[in-house]
């Protein structure tokens, strides 16, 4: 696609209209965190939108800063115009974007290092509960081999993206990272349970 130089402007809250098949699901917890990011940091995000048949501005990226720029108050807030896309190209983009959003996890021990040392930051406010581990609360010591045939049931448990993540911050925080399977994962993870029911 050639280059293109986006206009942004800022547009009343109140003349933005949703995507009716945006998928992307924002909660009130999720919306109180990007409030709370914009009052802290300011509205650096523009929303992502275009004008439709209508002469709407219909969003296409941006629905959770929306929600949260209701939540805040705001009069306007700056857009980007998308009209340069097809319709279709804008449908696409809008799942396009919410999946490239989230197909990544963190690098945790970056994050937790870099965390420690910006210690003015209330990171629960913004949604960071339950990243604070640290390998000095776990032990190390896993009883089954990585080869040896597991003599106890599998389990496969279903969880949200919050959930799988604090279980992945925990796994790595005592041992290696916990993707790719086998049986010295799932002590990771029987580790962390049992310590921290001891504590």
């Amino acid at each position: 696609m050639e280059d293109i130089k986006l206009e942004t402007v800022y547009i009343p809250v109140c003349d933005l209209k949703p995507y009716a098949n945006n998928a992307k699901v924002h909660t009130e917890k999720q919306i109180a965190h990007i409030a709370k990011s914009i009052e802290e940091y300011g509205f650096n995000d523009p929303v992502d939108v275009w004008e439709n048949e209508s002469g709407e501005y219909e969003i296409v990226a941006g629905h959770g800063a929306v929600e949260a720029a209701k939540k805040l108050g705001l009069e306007a807030v700056p857009c980007n115009i998308l009209n340069h896309l097809t319709d279709e190209q804008r449908r696409a983009y809008c799942h396009i974007h919410n999946q490239t959003q989230r197909e990544t996890d963190f690098d945790y021990e970056i994050l937790m290092e870099d965390m420690a040392a910006l210690s003015g930051c209330d990171w629960e406010a913004f949604g960071f509960e339950g990243f604070n581990f640290s390998p000095d609360e776990f032990g190390t010591t896993f009883d089954l081999d990585d080869n040896e045939e597991p003599k106890d049931k599998q389990i496969t448990l279903k969880l949200t993206k919050e959930q799988y993540e604090i279980i992945i911050a925990a796994c790595e925080a005592v041992g290696e990272p916990a993707r790719k399977g086998g049986n010295k994962y799932g002590n990771l993870i029987c580790e962390v349970c049992e310590q921290w029911a001891e504590r």
